[in-house]
């Protein structure tokens, strides 16, 4: 169920049930995959696209494992009812001309393969946006949870953001010592995340073994993580979701596999099979930056990045334009005006300072990053 709201005023009341299904078919090394809401059509397409299908070396299918029993639905979400959500809605609305929207997800995965392999869990979130408008300024707050809270913070931080983004000043062009927020930190890294993914290391494409990086930076992949936004029992492939640590103190440790590439290099899956909603690949579940120490935002702070998928995921180099940004000064918010960030993400991450306010609002859940000198462009 989702409730739009526009000028602080109700607008829309949009309940949905979908169902979707995706079909794997595999024979002799071959291997096709259809998605979609017709199951039947889609064993079709499957059957007839299996003919002109190559085959792939390694490729199997995982065997029956036992599931760890994981916090991952809470049922007071499934409790609320519709007035309750109103509230929670409502909540939302600030005193300025407010976009918003709130809604609840309630959502089953079931899944079964031919080797005998049987699973099937159950989740349910509860999002909310809010967009505030005032003069010059425009600010944005957003969150998603699987346990259930409060939201009226929601609101709260984005008028209060927008309040604080009035009057917009320029700053010259340069280099500054920079802090990203825990959402725009966190958009950084889904530059360079993919070059985890095994099949991305074993095709050359990605040189994630020869990195290195500050000693503040360790990250793991938690695909246990209690009421992680992409916690699960199993991946894609009816494999056990489990930890998996990528880098440690700067250095890199491990990678994300799923059944076929862990085959080729004699492993076992991490359980990072992306769900068969989409064309089959692997993904982060919960990818998390481990908090360390709260940071000094003197110099250039940034709530938000725009465009971070013009970015180069290659090579790292990125030039992006951002969205409520400040220059802290003895204790000053002082509000920017058109300001741009520059540089390229794997040379910065080797001076990266780590923050404590861990925050998850997707697959990478990361704390304020600090970076003492990055190019700034207003």
């Amino acid at each position: 169920m989702t409730f739009i709201f526009r000028k602080g005023k109700l607008r829309e009341v949009e309940e949905k049930a979908l169902k979707t299904v995706g079909i794997r078919l595999t024979k002799e090394g071959k291997s096709v995959f259809c998605s979609g809401t017709d199951e039947e059509r889609c064993l079709k397409r499957t059957k007839r696209m299996l003919k002109y299908a190559k085959r792939t070396e390694f490729f199997g299918l995982p065997k029956p494992s036992k599931y760890e029993k994981i916090k991952l639905f809470d049922k007071r979400i499934l409790g609320l009812t519709e007035k309750e959500l109103l509230d929670l809605a409502e909540s939302l609305i600030t005193p300025w001309n407010t976009y918003a929207s709130f809604s609840r997800e309630i959502r089953e995965v079931e899944f079964e393969n031919s080797n005998g392999v049987r699973g099937k869990y159950e989740v349910a979130s509860l999002s909310g946006e809010v967009e505030v408008k005032h003069r010059n300024a425009i600010s944005y707050e957003s969150h998603i949870t699987r346990k259930f809270e409060d939201f009226s913070w929601v609101g709260e931080k984005a008028y209060e953001l927008c309040k604080l983004s009035l009057g917009k000043k320029r700053i010259r062009k340069g280099v500054y010592p920079v802090t990203l927020s825990p959402t725009a930190s966190a958009d950084l890294l889904s530059i360079i995340s993919s070059h985890f993914h095994a099949d991305l290391v074993q095709k050359g494409i990605s040189k994630a073994v020869e990195w290195e990086f500050s000693k503040d930076l360790t990250i793991y992949d938690d695909g246990l993580l209690p009421f992680g936004l992409n916690t699960a029992p199993f991946d894609g492939e009816g494999v056990p979701c489990k930890r998996t640590l990528l880098i440690e103190r700067g250095k890199v440790k491990g990678f994300l596999y799923d059944f076929t590439t862990a085959r080729k290099e004699g492993k076992e899956s991490t359980g990072n099979f992306l769900h068969l909603r989409k064309r089959p690949n692997i993904s982060e579940r919960n990818l998390i930056v481990k908090p360390r120490r709260k940071l000094e935002r003197e110099g250039v702070y940034v709530k938000h990045l725009v465009g971070v998928h013009t970015a180069n995921e290659s090579n790292g180099d990125f030039s992006l334009n951002t969205e409520n940004a400040f220059l802290i000064k003895g204790g000053k918010w002082i509000p920017l005006k058109n300001v741009m960030i520059s540089g390229n993400v794997f040379e910065l991450l080797k001076e990266v300072e780590v923050g404590d306010d861990l925050r998850q609002e997707d697959k990478i859940a990361s704390p304020s990053l600090f970076f003492p000198r990055m190019n700034v462009i207003s």
